[in-house]
């Protein structure tokens, strides 16, 4: 089913968080791989929400503010 308009969306920035939540629904942790996803894929997914026509974006994922420079150089340009 192909998706031809969005209102919303979301990016799952990285899967590492201070904790470990029986209810995570992306499997994050402590332990898992440190990172953010690159910055090509950052770029190309919100390119690509952009002509859905995604007005609201939501960037979650483990604990993206563990690294707020980041969230600034990828996702707010």
């Amino acid at each position: 089913m192909p998706i031809s308009r969005l209102s919303s969306g979301g990016i799952i920035a990285n899967y590492q968080c201070p904790a470990t939540c029986g209810h995570c629904l992306y499997g994050c942790s402590p332990t898992a791989q440190p990172g953010y996803m690159d910055e090509a894929t950052a770029a190309k997914l919100c390119e690509k929400l952009r002509r859905l026509g995604c007005r609201s974006l939501h960037i979650g994922g483990g604990e993206p503010f563990l690294n707020v420079e980041g969230l600034r150089d990828y996702y707010c340009k």
